[in-house]
């Protein structure tokens, strides 16, 4: 018999593979809002968490905004549908937003938000360029209509789990694969030219599941929890992206000193579980430098230069040094430079800075332009001046303030470190402000911040178990 939960499964099968080896189109939005309506009814996941699950198993950001499907010229993913679909069906469950300091947080930061609307159309920014920031900013706002819905806490987490264990799937398989016509490969590869790169906005949540993991097999060591470790730490590798190596392999660091310096904790356990993160990280950039050999065999492989992994990890050649000064650094100070302008409320929504680089083959929506750069804060004060950086800083900031109250909660002991990584990112990626990393964002922040345990109801806690 065909379960809901079975009926699930086969749907967000059928939506992640089409998504990552099928070109952008009708179908993967279909599928996506399927799978989401059945993780809906799933009580596993429900609204929420299946929202969470669906988007972060479905890559999106960077390469995987390319040549989507466009409705009078408006690009339309299968997350703005799973998005609108997760806001209609919540709102019905609402029983009221409950004040607390998360709630202050997360209203004034929208607040911020809204002034920084009305500035981008008073200074005359582009509609489309104020609408795209609007867009992001406000997805935090499902954080405030979390806090007024029951039992949503092991939902979300495990969603976010779930989400990310999928895409880590996704990631090896799409390298490992062919580069069929207009897939995900083949998109990636034109995208990052010389080397595949399986770095999307969603590769920021690895961070917190592998902490996850690494916790489970802490606990009860066994060969599919380690598997299951080797399999996130691949995809960690597997973006070539060196501060997201270094932050999930720190925050594990971390994390296991933590748990070994507790009472029954175990050195051994905490040496073998940064062994088999090293092993994930290795694994997955011998895949990387391998996959070129598929494509060789199959014939329908883009040319690539497995030498520009080795030259990206070691900070050699157009990604070394000099390569992050005449970039990122560059578009910081470009950056600071149009704050100066306004310092206090910034340019309003849709301000853009000038960039002197491409990437790949891409084209930016407005030439030599670009809505971010690859630090929050930075990006939320060209918006909104030092109140805009203030606020963001907060927001982000909201769950450490609130952990000595948590420090007993299981969740926490590997959701902390996890965080950690995650606000160490937000200094050299733009996910935090850009895509639909600010939707998962803002739960997590309200699950950290200041419901479950910690809350000041019994019955409030016990709905969030």
């Amino acid at each position: 018999m065909l379960t809901v939960s079975r009926a699930a499964l086969i749907a967000v099968v059928l939506a992640a593979g089409t998504h990552a080896l099928l070109p952008a189109g009708p179908l993967q939005i279909g599928l996506a809002a399927v799978a989401f309506v059945l993780l809906a009814r799933d009580r596993r996941f429900g609204i929420l968490g299946g929202a969470v699950l669906m988007l972060l198993a479905l890559p999106y950001d960077r390469s995987a905004n390319t040549d989507l499907l466009r409705i009078a010229s408006i690009p339309v993913r299968p997350h703005d549908v799973i998005v609108g679909l997760a806001i209609l069906g919540a709102l019905p469950e609402l029983r009221g937003l409950r004040f607390s300091a998360t709630t202050v947080v997360l209203g004034a930061f929208l607040a911020v938000g809204a002034v920084a609307l009305a500035l981008g159309f008073l200074v005359g920014n582009e509609p489309r360029d104020i609408l795209r920031d609007a867009r992001w900013w406000f997805l935090y706002s499902i954080g405030l209509l979390a806090t007024g819905l029951p039992g949503h806490r092991t939902p979300i987490l495990r969603g976010l789990i779930v989400g990310a264990t999928a895409f880590a799937v996704v990631a090896v398989l799409v390298t490992i694969l062919p580069a069929f016509e207009d897939g995900l490969k083949h998109r990636s590869l034109i995208y990052d030219i010389y080397s595949l790169r399986m770095q999307f906005g969603n590769s920021a949540f690895l961070i917190p599941a592998a902490c996850y993991v690494s916790w489970r097999w802490y606990r009860r060591p066994s060969l599919a929890s380690a598997a299951w470790l080797l399999l996130n730490f691949t995809a960690v590798a597997l973006s070539l992206t060196r501060v997201l190596i270094l932050l999930a392999l720190g925050s594990v660091v971390l994390a296991v000193i933590w748990w070994s310096r507790r009472r029954g904790g175990s050195a051994r356990r905490a040496v073998a579980a940064l062994g088999m993160a090293v092993a994930g990280i290795a694994f997955g950039i011998a895949i990387n430098i391998g996959h070129p050999i598929v494509g060789v065999l199959t014939g329908v492989e883009s040319s690539v230069e497995s030498a520009a992994v080795v030259d990206r990890l070691t900070f050699q050649g157009s990604t070394g040094a000099e390569g992050i000064a005449s970039g990122r650094l560059e578009t910081y100070a470009e950056a600071v430079s149009r704050i100066r302008t306004s310092p206090v409320i910034g340019l309003g929504m849709g301000a853009l800075v000038d960039v002197d680089y491409e990437l790949g083959t891409d084209e930016f929506s407005t030439p030599g332009k670009l809505p971010n750069v690859d630090n929050a804060y930075l990006t939320a004060a060209l918006k909104a001046g030092a109140v805009g950086a203030a606020a963001i800083a907060l927001l982000l900031l909201r769950p450490l303030t609130a952990w000595r109250r948590r420090r007993h909660d299981r969740m926490t002991r590997w959701l902390l470190p996890g965080w950690l990584g995650v606000l160490g990112l937000t200094m050299t990626q733009s996910f935090a402000t850009n895509g639909y990393s600010p939707f998962v964002l803002a739960l997590l922040i309200v699950l950290l911040g200041g419901l479950g345990y910690a809350s000041s109801s019994r019955a409030r806690a016990a709905d969030q178990r």
